[in-house]
């Protein structure tokens, strides 16, 4: 039991600092550190990964942002977890999959991923809260990718001394179930920086 806490802390204490921009992506997506579930019911698929706040920012910078201006949106955008959540369905875009399928059942769930996903995300703690959705935003890659996907915004403060969260999304009409995918976090907290 000593063996394994003692082997657990070490590789705990072994992530890196900071990381370049394809070492973060590449970091986040690596299941082994705690920041990229994924739920599977065949045909579908949704993997959920954390977007480190600093990748948050840097898309809202650009050369001309000064360090104060950074700063300034590091500290507003801190106070939350992202996550982009990917839908598919025999390793394709859902929503093309369900647009070929059925329209109508594709306009439907269009409308529910555009409009209502507050109605069917959130989160849960360890200690039995609830944390809602504080923003969300779907990303209209028209097929370019292998998956819908949607960023999911929850406010970290509201989970303040908790082990783990739960990201929770309720069916909503496309066949996939309840997903439940949890995060330790330690692990959401301890994300290594950008460079």
């Amino acid at each position: 039991m000593l063996i394994g806490a003692g082997l657990l802390t070490a590789t705990w204490a072994c992530r890196p600092k900071t990381l370049s921009e394809t070492e973060l992506l590449a970091y986040v997506k690596e299941s082994a550190n705690g920041l990229s579930k994924t739920y599977n019911l065949k045909p579908y698929e949704v993997t959920a990964t954390l977007r480190p706040t600093d990748l948050v920012v840097q898309q809202l910078t650009d050369q001309q942002t000064t360090a104060k201006q950074k700063d300034s949106l590091q500290k507003v955008y801190a106070k939350y977890w992202y996550f982009n959540v990917g839908f598919s369905a025999d390793k394709q875009d859902l929503l093309n999959v369900l647009q070929v399928q059925n329209y109508s059942k594709f306009s439907e769930i269009l409308q529910v991923i555009s409009y209502r996903m507050p109605t069917y995300a959130y989160l849960t703690t360890s200690q039995q809260d609830t944390i809602p959705l504080a923003d969300y935003s779907y990303l209209r890659l028209y097929g370019m990718t292998r998956s819908t996907d949607v960023l999911l915004v929850f406010d970290k403060q509201k989970a303040q001394q908790t082990d783990w969260v739960q990201l929770n999304i309720n069916e909503f009409g496309a066949g996939i179930g309840d997903v439940r995918l949890r995060f330790n976090t330690k692990d959401l907290e301890s994300t290594p920086k950008l460079q």
